[in-house]
């Protein structure tokens, strides 16, 4: 065995050893996990509020393209370091892990750039295909890094109450999955980033479809689709989905259905059903308790409801008891950056939904075309 003096050691391989040796030391000590944050997009002012806040998380370093951004930013939420470029974020030493909501478009290439830099990866979705899925997962897989996508109401204690309850009880057979989840975005048509189909291709296929799907998979335990049908309104000056419906088919007849458009008033409802009972709640990807401009909340901490109606109308209301479904998120984040392997369930899950999200793209392309999966 040859062994290299370590003054002959070049550069490259001295920054890989002091980045393991990094990795090591978080891993066996109980600090919270080092965040760089790429880019400050305005998603991420919310999720860095909550960061700030976690047992399990904490911010150390922000980048923009424009560094007074960058330097605004930090300001805003007492982050030590700015800087003007991503690059800069991934080579920070002191970085354990990076937060990636830059648009959809560009998501690909700084996922791998983290994860070949070695860092934890927790990525804003949706994602352009089920390819580049495949491909993140791949390079976070052979540089041992967590890959995780920031669907936060995955994490809130009422998604494991309808868990542990119902979809794994044994006495809920579910048949069917409703949902809708629309944002009316017209009074800001066509500056909003969510037109731009160079940035964010799937439109409100993307941007609200996803919880849908995610919602829908969830609750079928992961189960995919055999085939599905969308039809929509693709704009005609934009090229953006601006609304869209959807059925899924799933096998022994059982079947989901949803609805999600930028140009209806705000909803975001879910129903699960089975022979002998419902399942509904209002606010399934953020819960809110009446108060107004619920997507400008600095944190997502309200209680939540939901409705199970038996099959003679009969309904008790159940209320969850208040949690951050973020700070949730970033507890389970830290636990399986610390043993990626158990946390390969979250790389799976957001594939899946992609290969569903491909499908559906699609059969709206298709003017409602059965596409199988």
């Amino acid at each position: 065995m040859h062994v290299h003096p370590i003054n002959s050691a070049s550069r490259s391989e001295r920054k890989r050893c002091e980045t393991q040796i990094n990795l090591l030391i978080w891993h066996m000590s109980e600090h919270r996990l080092r965040f760089g944050i790429i880019s400050a997009a305005g998603i991420a002012e919310k999720v860095v509020a909550v960061m700030n806040s976690s047992k399990h998380a904490t911010p150390v370093c922000v980048g923009a393209r424009d560094v007074e951004k960058a330097k605004a930013f930090a300001s805003r939420h007492k982050i030590p370091r700015a800087y003007g470029s991503y690059d800069e974020v991934i080579a920070d030493r002191e970085v354990d892990a990076v937060y990636i909501p830059v648009p959809t478009a560009l998501r690909l290439e700084w996922v791998i750039k983290a994860a070949q830099a070695k860092k934890h990866v927790l990525a804003e979705k949706p994602f352009a295909s089920a390819d580049e899925v495949k491909k993140m997962r791949q390079v976070c897989n052979e540089n041992g890094v967590h890959f995780m996508d920031n669907t936060m109401h995955l994490h809130h204690l009422r998604t494991r109450y309808v868990e542990d309850n119902y979809l794994n009880s044994g006495d809920f057979e579910l048949n069917r999955v409703n949902n809708t989840f629309s944002w009316c975005l017209t009074t800001d048509y066509p500056n909003n980033v969510r037109f731009n189909t160079k940035l964010e291709p799937l439109g409100a296929l993307g941007d609200l479809g996803w919880y849908c799907i995610r919602n829908i998979l969830w609750a079928f335990r992961y189960q995919l689709p055999t085939s599905v049908v969308a039809v929509g309104e693709i704009d005609e000056k934009t090229k953006a989905v601006m609304q869209t419906s959807c059925v899924l088919l799933f096998k022994d007849n059982k079947s989901a259905s949803f609805n999600v458009s930028f140009r209806d008033v705000v909803r975001q409802h879910t129903e699960l059903v089975s022979s002998n009972s419902v399942i509904r709640y209002d606010g399934f990807v953020v819960p809110f308790e009446n108060e107004p401009h619920i997507w400008k909340r600095d944190q997502y901490n309200n209680k939540a409801e939901l409705t199970v109606s038996n099959d003679t109308g009969v309904a008790k209301k159940i209320v969850i008891d208040e949690c951050d479904q973020v700070l949730n998120l970033f507890e389970q984040f830290a636990k399986d950056a610390k043993d990626v392997a158990n946390g390969q369930r979250w790389g799976e899950e957001s594939l899946k939904a992609s290969l569903v999200m491909d499908a559906v793209f699609k059969s709206l392309s298709e003017n409602g075309s059965l596409v199988a999966l």
